[in-house]
């Protein structure tokens, strides 16, 4: 088996990836936004296509929203 790397970075984020998750958790983008740490400017364009998470709120998204199943 071979040993995994540990500096690869996640798979980017889909807008409907952030979209479904955020709506899974029944989270408003206000709380959504605040538990991330951005704007809700910042998750509005995240779930739109406009934007993508920088690789600092991506891991932070992953860590805190994300299992190891998903």
């Amino acid at each position: 088996m071979p040993i995994p790397e540990f500096d690869e970075k996640p798979e980017p984020l889909t807008p409907d990836q952030i979209l479904t998750k955020r709506k899974g958790l029944g989270l408003s983008q206000v709380k959504f936004a605040a538990a991330l740490g951005v704007s809700v400017k910042t998750v509005s364009a995240w779930e739109h296509g406009k934007a993508v998470p920088d690789e600092a709120e991506a891991k932070k998204f992953y860590d805190l929203f994300l299992t190891k199943e998903e």
